[in-house]
């Protein structure tokens, strides 16, 4: 049907308002939901954006948490970062607590100076972090002792003073270009003191600085330095100065950075599976210990080290063939043990009794795998169907 003009025009406006609500709906679904938090020790509302992992209505898993200063600044790029390197299986997935702001020179900086009129009350803030958000975020969603406080420019001098005053509220620090020229260096000739005294640490601190920021630069190795020849135990440090960045355009690949190191050990390497089970089990039980929490493989990260087994290939003797078939079942028995309700773990059994030539174990394994893709409506159903069809014929039934 042609409509004409003006209709037409109207048309276009409604179209056009319908496809900008549109999309508007997609982003707050896919970047976050708005959560009012009410705040007696500041005296205001604080509105905070929230970033769950994917897949979070779908398990009952718990997660670590970031929290990010500049919410309303860094929120979308660094929920992007999380997402990705998740997905490539380089960090956990990681709840994200944004935190807009209502005046940063109040909450921001530990001390009073005249140019800043509502400075000095970082450790105000700092306790509203830990009496009142952490209890909400803790209640409200499925957590993990596991902190992460990200902060940049006056919000990385915050987490300095932080990590100076409540070493223990974080397990991970990421300071990206810290204002520590405020008040005459006030956070640089504390810090030395201030370590000297405190007895707790957090496990990383990873702290970056763009290449053009000239007049923070060399204050900020002066930190770094301070910071390094602490007497803390278990403290894994790391700065970078960056390549062609400013004070804005640092902030994305340090993030990236600091995630990395932070999470460096994450992914079980490849290279150690011929040890099996054992290797696995004690990777992630040395994980755990460094995080602070209890960290169980993904089903899918078994399933990959299983494969990687079961495929293997030897010039020696069948029985050096025949044992990593045998540590595989073992991987992919371990992965059945945690997650007993996937359809998918049966299956891959299903596979390696085959390679082992136990063929009526296959074919219970995958009769199982249909069985529960039916009940779930699994994806995947079409896939565990075919191996037991296959099985089957190959048993002659």
């Amino acid at each position: 049907m042609k409509i004409e003009s003006p209709l037409r025009n109207l048309f276009y406006c409604f179209l056009t308002l319908f496809l900008v609500l549109l999309t508007c709906a997609h982003a707050q679904y896919n970047i976050g939901s708005y959560m009012g938090l009410q705040s007696d020790i500041l005296g205001e509302q604080r509105v905070l954006v929230v970033g769950l992992p994917e897949g979070y209505d779908q398990t009952t898993e718990r997660y670590p948490v970031m929290y990010l200063l500049d919410g309303d600044f860094h929120f979308h790029h660094v929920t992007g970062l999380i997402d990705f390197l998740a997905d490539l299986d380089l960090i956990p997935r990681i709840i994200v607590v944004g935190l807009q702001n209502t005046d940063r020179d109040r909450d921001f900086t530990p001390t009073a100076i005249a140019e800043r009129p509502t400075s000095g009350g970082a450790d105000n803030f700092l306790t509203f972090l830990e009496d009142e958000l952490f209890p909400a975020i803790d209640g409200q969603f499925r957590t993990v002792p596991h902190r992460i406080l990200v902060g940049h420019s006056l919000g990385g001098l915050f987490s300095i003073h932080a990590m100076l005053i409540k070493p223990e509220l974080f397990n991970a620090h990421i300071i990206i270009s810290p204002h520590v020229i405020y008040d005459d260096d006030f956070i640089l000739l504390q810090a030395g003191r201030l370590m000297e005294t405190i007895g707790y640490s957090p496990k990383a601190l990873y702290m970056a600085i763009g290449e053009e920021e000239r007049e923070i630069l060399n204050p900020s190795k002066r930190m770094n330095r301070i910071i390094k020849n602490n007497k803390y135990k278990d403290f894994r440090l790391k700065f970078e100065v960056l390549d062609n960045t400013d004070h804005g355009s640092v902030v994305h690949k340090a993030v990236y950075n600091g995630l990395e190191f932070i999470y460096s050990d994450w992914k079980f390497p490849l290279t150690g599976i011929q040890d099996g089970l054992q290797a696995i089990k004690f990777h992630y039980s040395n994980l755990s210990k460094r995080l602070g929490y209890t960290v169980i493989p993904q089903e899918v990260d078994l399933n990959e080290i299983g494969y990687a087994l079961l495929n293997v290939k030897y010039n020696e003797k069948t029985l050096a063939i025949f044992q990593n078939k045998s540590k595989a079942l073992a991987v992919f028995q371990y992965n059945m043990s945690l997650y007993p309700n996937s359809p998918n773990v049966y299956d891959s059994l299903g596979d390696a009794y085959v390679a082992l030539g136990q063929d009526g174990l296959a074919l219970e394994n995958f009769q199982i795998a249909v069985q529960k893709g039916e009940e779930l409506s699994d994806l995947r159903l079409p896939i565990f169907r075919e191996h037991l069809n296959n099985q089957l014929a190959k048993m002659g039934k």
